[in-house]
């Protein structure tokens, strides 16, 4: 019940960013509610968080060879439709609602204990498809997870999309595209952005920013961390405070890899050889003032099907209809920690130049006047190979929660996802943490 929460930026919500552009709010980071966001949506209604619903998402396509128009806007129902026919969308759609129902009890509890035993779903996610003969899904499964940052379908583990993709996910999902009956009211946004929701529910947290923590002693009988914090009192110039603070327990919520880990963290042999393994992509979101005249943008997602290349927009979001700021999301290389300035520098320069031939190519002109606004690049989606989860990746992590007083939380124990993150949240402070009764 006494808890303290250690921030190490100046504002709570992490890869949850919004920022606020002609007295609206745009998303940077986390955007979409679909009806499986059940602890979300709880969230959302103790804290009074209005939501809005999202319009259809629409394709985009860009020929390849000399002769062809430079690109065509069609439905995402049309693309799908261009390899497969609409009764081979609708059996597949039906078969993986069938398998997905029947996969309940292995993968929708929280985290992935005992993965390891079911050795045809250690596989990647391309190949559990095509083993199930459900390839006709495969261009509209790479819209929210290979678009969305979550790697190509051949490399990501299936148990990871299928967390992801639950039947209160997929099945809007479908009926979102399908023409008739794009009306659905899913997936829905917070009007004033997922930031907000994490700042109301931080009013009742004792938080402290803009935190550097210098070292962290895990004893016997507690848990020591000196650190230091940043701070400004109305006119005075900022000044830096250190404190040492006790503790019972540690729950560890920063990226679980081993580099940071172990600048943390005096870490023993069994701790090392979990995070080892644990990987990332590197995601980017670049946001201009765009005029497109030739096209009606009132749809709010573009994404690009097929996929284009790495370092080229994926997707292109118009979170409203009235405003000319738009959202590019493109994969990069990842960064390492000790990558040069330089190379970051060409990176970032990379994708803006990709992002203007994109809006040239579409017919479009950046506000001149406003030319440049952002650019985001982050280590995304921490995971593991599907040959470790087969190898038991997940057991052995999970025997480590409550090892040396420390508790471990975030994407990797139950995917890369808002609603998974506090689903687990909730998992690990029940079973670890019961409410004692008197």
């Amino acid at each position: 019940q006494d808890v303290l929460v250690l921030e190490k930026l100046g504002r709570v919500g992490g890869m949850c960013r919004t920022i606020t552009e002609d007295y609206q709010s745009f998303d940077l980071g986390a955007n979409y509610l679909t009806p499986a966001y059940l602890e979300t949506l709880k969230l959302a209604r103790e804290y009074k968080m209005k939501r809005i619903s999202e319009r259809s998402p629409t394709a985009i396509k860009f020929p390849k060879g000399e002769g062809k128009e430079p690109y065509c806007i069609r439905s995402i129902w049309q693309a799908a439709t261009e390899t497969h026919t609409c009764w081979e969308l609708f059996k597949a759609a039906l078969k993986y609602s069938w398998l997905r129902y029947k996969l309940w009890k292995v993968i929708n509890p929280p985290g992935f204990r005992d993965i390891s035993k079911r050795k045809d779903l250690c596989v990647d996610f391309e190949t559990w498809l095509k083993e199930n003969d459900l390839l006709a899904l495969k261009h509209l499964f790479e819209i929210p997870i290979t678009i969305m940052g979550y790697g190509y379908l051949h490399q990501i583990a299936a148990p990871y999309a299928l967390k992801y993709m639950s039947l209160m996910t997929f099945i809007p999902m479908m009926i979102k595209v399908f023409p008739l009956t794009s009306w659905l009211p899913w997936p829905k946004r917070f009007k004033y952005g997922y930031q907000r929701l994490w700042e109301a529910v931080a009013r009742d947290l004792n938080v402290r920013f803009n935190i550097d923590i210098k070292n962290i002693e895990r004893k016997d009988d507690n848990i020591e961390i000196t650190f230091t914090h940043e701070y400004q009192m109305l006119h005075e110039q900022k000044t830096t405070k250190e404190d040492k603070f006790r503790f019972d327990y540690l729950i560890v919520a920063c990226p679980l890899e081993s580099e940071l880990l172990d600048q943390l963290l005096d870490q023993d042999q069994k701790e090392k050889e979990a995070f080892q393994q644990t990987q990332a992509y590197s995601y980017c979101l670049t946001s201009f003032n765009v005029e497109f005249p030739d096209i009606p943008w009132e749809d709010q997602l573009f994404a690009t099907v097929p996929l284009t290349d790495m370092k080229t927009p994926w997707a292109i979001t118009r979170q409203f209809e009235e405003s000319t700021l738009m959202q590019f999301y493109s994969r990069v290389p990842l960064m390492k920690k000790d990558e040069p300035v330089e190379k970051q520098k060409k990176v970032e320069e990379e994708v803006v130049d990709n992002v203007k031939q994109f809006v040239e190519t579409l017919g479009g002109r950046i506000d001149k006047e406003d030319e440049w606004h952002t650019y985001d690049r982050w280590p995304y989606f921490q995971h593991v190979t599907p040959e470790d989860m087969a190898d038991g990746f997940y057991d052995r992590l999970e025997d480590l929660q409550g090892h040396r007083r420390t508790f471990y939380t975030g994407g990797l124990m139950n995917f890369e996802l808002v609603e998974q993150i506090i689903a687990y949240n909730r998992h690990l402070v029940q079973k670890h943490f019961p409410k004692v009764t008197q």
